[in-house]
């Protein structure tokens, strides 16, 4: 009886995970829309500014403005690099603890070993993250850009895993 509670327990953590992830992944797709209408309210603005602005070569003033604008958009963009980073890490804290829990209950002998690609993936994805937060604007960029490009094919294959591993569990457990 204490076998079957464990595996219902392990079955529970299971989908807890699996439902933290699909919240994590709807809060990254609600903030890259949020971004995106950010981008496209910021590149309107520019557009009337330059529809509205006078066509002479620019004073000092217009000059100084225009550099505070860039620079306060490269502070944006550093700040938006960060809120990707903070969403990517938490989806990849879920996936740690999936894949934690999932090897904790499946037999080192079983022939549905994690495979291996899943576990290259897996190293792949910690690499990319591996101290980002000290690279430069363009590195962090580039490197948040590939790991994005990674994910859905980790968590997919992640995702088949577990599912194996529960139906399983269920053929097992009657």
């Amino acid at each position: 009886m204490a076998k079957t509670d464990d595996l219902r327990e392990h079955e529970q953590v299971l989908l807890r995970l699996l439902d933290e992830m699909g919240r994590s992944l709807a809060r990254q797709e609600r903030l890259m829309e949020e971004l995106e209408n950010r981008h496209v309210h910021m590149r309107n603005s520019w557009i009337q500014e330059g529809a509205d602005g006078s066509f002479m070569l620019p004073d000092e003033q217009e000059l100084a403005d225009e550099l505070q604008r860039e620079l306060e958009r490269g502070r944006d963009q550093e700040l938006e690099l960060h809120e990707i980073l903070d969403v990517l890490k938490r989806r990849c804290e879920l996936e740690d603890r999936l894949l934690d829990e999932l090897e904790s209950h499946l037999p080192r002998d079983h022939p549905d070993q994690l495979p291996l690609e899943l576990v290259g993936r897996f190293e792949r994805r910690d690499q990319l993250l591996e101290d980002i937060e000290f690279e430069s604007f363009r590195e962090k960029r580039d490197r948040l850009a590939q790991t994005m490009q990674l994910l859905p094919e980790l968590e997919g294959l992640l995702f088949e895993v577990v599912e194996r591993h529960l139906v399983r569990l269920h053929r097992e457990g009657g």
